[in-house]
């Protein structure tokens, strides 16, 4: 049995990947035998090479691997009833044929070398870049407040105020550069207290504390959308593999059976051709009168 396998890394969406790929092996006499979001697999049509030639395609899309901007890794798998050891057979001409029509959707992910590698583990885990510009207007350094800030604190309208603990100057005179006149913000519209201390609570996930790290993330990772979705085609492949082996070992059993029933057939016909010699030489020895007359 041939089988020749290669992993590529595309740049396109599932949805276009597997569009094309169906026009694809459409236009080259292949018929589709199993279509899902994640896998598609595919057999040339029967009556254009003989039946042992017959090539299975398999093209497997890696789910944990899936990112928002459509990076994927694909598993291209072509194998059939063929020795492996023929040089140039069938199987290995469609697929390098195969290869070289994914390779040209792969060629426009070599650019993005700038991937972040937490990206690849979940279609979520991209970091965001934040700018550090409003945070750092929220940092005081060793400038005073604008007077008209210190105007709207002191004007008498919040009545209740907030006692923040004494500003370490030195720390933030060490990470944070002086700030000059000239590079002093624009006034902005007052604010109370109240509403610069407001700030939104981050939503977090809680832990069972009672529990172990590694056991939480184990339950985590067994309940994640990616892994159930990436064990689904992997059952699908395994079925239709079964189903296959069990197709061609009745296959097999029918010739055995063909082969014997010739068998039967040729020994049938012996033995008739035997009891009709048998049966003329009886009937020649059992009339000698016969015989004297006729000479």
């Amino acid at each position: 049995m041939a089988r020749y396998t290669c992993l590529l890394t595309v740049n396109l969406l599932l949805s276009q990947f597997f569009t094309q790929l169906k026009a694809y092996l459409k236009n080259n006499n292949f018929e589709t035998l199993l279509s899902k979001p994640e896998c598609l697999v595919a057999r040339e049509t029967p009556g254009t090479v003989p039946f042992a030639k017959l090539v299975t395609i398999e093209v497997l899309a890696d789910s944990t691997h899936l990112t928002e901007n459509g990076l994927t890794a694909i598993e291209l798998v072509a194998k059939n009833e063929e020795l492996p050891l023929q040089s140039n057979n069938h199987c290995h001409q469609v697929f390098e044929q195969l290869s070289q029509v994914l390779s040209q959707f792969a060629s426009q992910a070599n650019q993005a070398d700038t991937t972040d590698p937490e990206s690849l583990a979940s279609p979520k885990g991209q970091r965001q870049k934040l700018d550090p510009q409003p945070l750092a207007k929220l940092i005081p350094g060793n400038s005073k407040l604008p007077a008209q800030n210190l105007s709207n604190l002191d004007s008498g309208k919040n009545k209740k105020r907030t006692e923040l603990p004494p500003q370490n100057q030195s720390f933030y005179s060490k990470t944070a550069p002086p700030v000059s006149p000239t590079n002093l913000p624009s006034p902005m519209p007052a604010k109370t207290e109240t509403e610069v201390l407001s700030i939104k609570p981050v939503e977090t996930t809680e832990i069972d504390p009672t529990q172990p790290k590694s056991e939480n993330q184990a339950v985590s990772a067994k309940d994640s959308p990616t892994n159930q979705a990436s064990k689904q085609p992997s059952s699908n492949l395994e079925e239709l593999r079964r189903k296959r082996a069990e197709s061609v070992a009745n296959l097999e059993k029918l010739r055995q059976r063909r082969a014997e029933s010739i068998a039967n057939l040729e020994k049938i016909r012996r033995r008739r051709e035997l009891a009709e010699l048998q049966q003329k030489s009886a009937n020649h020895s059992a009339n000698p009168l016969d015989q004297a007359q006729s000479k």
